[in-house]
């Protein structure tokens, strides 16, 4: 955030040299015209205000042409504009044909503007010192003009006046810098937040997420349902392909399956490789997570064949995939060194469903599925039983069902 930042403040202060670089001058050519029709005597002021002119070009130009220059241009409101202001405005009262009270008025306007310009800083240091100098003059400025007229009760009603004034327009200034960096770096961690986000659930998800509040984190012990896919024969295909076509080939498989599980509002938890890891029922509760896993599985399998028809048209070899399936219990949330978490699940669960992806070749079905993911699925998905075998990791035979 201190970049953008820094970038901010320089835009600004580019922004604000061009205007006086190209203001002042107008400025200029303006009270030439203003002088020969109200009175000749502010042709006197003409030096001034070129010499005004001519700095504000200079410092602009200096500051195309250096950084150091551009990054502490803001000074330049307090050491340049604030004492020209109040200077010419001074010169002005001695020839102009009108009421102080306008010249007064106007000086406090143009002081006020100059205070509030500091704001575009985004640092309060400069709005402070732009708002005390500002009194200062202001009053310096007012008490030459008025302490030979006024009484010792206006006068100190006066400065009390102008002080409370400025002071709130400095206040203010010195607030709404500290309450946009605040609200950017309150910008700054929601997007890191829903990017982080991002990286495991679908945008549903995540605005789901977001409105109710809830962010995973914490680690948790849910029953979710957990999903391993893998390319069939991934190593071989690869064998006759370069390291570019690897690449695009599972840029292409991981974007088609990442959709449709995302769509089913399953959460990604990682890419292993060719395979990947996913499952349902965190962090948001689903009470159907063994039917959506499922029917998730379904559906990627006719997302890969819809792909391979895009694929056999360009001339590419299809690919095949196999996809387990399980439901338990497991660990779910940020896991791993402290300075390097994952969001991630881990149990006995985990390995048993990836062990499930590992018999899809034995059995020659694309997707198999515990009796555990069948009991808790939707009655309506047809299954067909497969023989138990032996996994490793386990003494017990395990027996697993095909989704038709």
């Amino acid at each position: 955030m201190s970049r953008a930042l820094l970038a901010e403040r320089q835009e600004s202060a580019r922004r604000l040299l061009a205007v006086r670089a190209l203001g002042v001058p107008a400025w200029v050519l303006a009270y030439l015209g203003y002088a020969q029709v109200v009175h000749s005597g502010m042709l006197d002021l003409l030096p001034l205000l070129v010499t005004y002119g001519a700095l504000g070009i200079l410092l602009w130009a200096a500051a195309r042409r250096w950084a150091r220059v551009l990054d502490r241009s803001w000074l330049a409101l307090v050491a340049l504009d604030i004492p020209c202001v109040l200077f010419l405005q001074v010169q002005t009262l001695e020839i102009q044909p009108w009421a102080d009270e306008v010249t007064y008025g106007y000086t406090f306007a143009m002081v006020m503007l100059l205070i509030m310009a500091a704001q575009l800083s985004l640092q309060p240091r400069n709005v402070v010192l732009a708002g005390v100098l500002g009194t200062l003059s202001m009053l310096a400025f007012q008490y030459g003009r008025a302490y030979t007229v006024w009484d010792g009760t206006a006068i100190l009603l006066f400065t009390s006046s102008t002080a409370l004034l400025f002071g709130a327009a400095a206040g203010l200034g010195f607030y709404v810098p500290s309450r946009i960096r605040a609200l950017l770096r309150r910008i700054t961690s929601e997007q890191a937040a829903r990017a982080r986000l991002g990286r495991y659930f679908s945008p549903a998800v995540v605005d789901r997420i977001t409105v109710g509040g809830h962010v995973p984190g914490a680690t948790e012990e849910r029953e979710i349902t957990i999903l391993f896919s893998d390319i069939r024969g991934f190593t071989a295909v690869s064998e006759r392909l370069t390291t570019a076509e690897v690449v695009a080939l599972l840029n292409e498989v991981h974007g088609v399956m990442v959709d449709v599980l995302f769509r089913h509002g399953g959460t990604l938890d990682k890419f292993i490789g060719d395979g990947m890891m996913a499952w349902f029922g965190a962090p948001l509760a689903m009470e159907d997570h063994a039917t959506r896993a499922v029917r998730c599985a379904l559906e990627m399998q006719l997302a890969i064949e819809r792909m391979n028809t895009r694929r056999i048209d360009r001339g590419d070899a299809p690919v095949k995939l196999g996809i387990g399936l399980h439901t338990g219990p497991a660990i779910v949330g940020d896991i791993g060194a402290e300075h390097r978490k994952e969001y991630t699940a881990v149990g006995d669960a985990v390995n048993l469903a990836s062990r499930i992806e590992g018999l899809t070749k034995d059995h020659s079905r694309p997707i198999l599925a515990s009796a555990a993911t069948r009991a808790a699925a939707a009655p309506d998905i047809v299954w067909t039983a497969m023989p138990e075998v032996a996994v490793r990791g386990k003494a017990k035979m395990i027996a697993t069902f095909a989704p038709n």
